[in-house]
């Protein structure tokens, strides 16, 4: 985004609860590489330690899989709802001054 405007804090976090529309959300105000980082540490930690730990203790099945990812997607959109809703006021704080 080439010019600096004051964004809807609503919209934006409304925006990040959605897929691919966090991305847009996150855009514009420049926050992109901090989510990306963000969601990816988020999917490896919970996703992957949540199949591990499966794995270890010989409960890996469909519905095990099934409720890892629900629990990984919860996360990453309660977290990047936040940090939109979090960033979003904070660049309006900014164009403020």
């Amino acid at each position: 985004m080439s010019v600096k405007e004051q964004v809807d804090v609503y919209r934006q976090t409304l925006h990040a609860l959605i897929p691919c529309l966090d991305r847009k959300a996150a855009i514009r105000i420049n926050k992109l590489r901090r989510l990306s980082i963000i969601g990816f540490s988020i999917v490896g930690a919970v996703g992957f330690g949540g199949y591990g730990i499966a794995y270890l203790i010989g409960q890996f099945n469909i519905i095990t899989a099934a409720i890892v990812v629900v629990i990984t997607t919860g996360v990453y959109l309660t977290t990047a709802a936040y940090l939109m809703r979090k960033w979003s006021i904070e660049w309006n704080q900014n164009l403020n001054r």
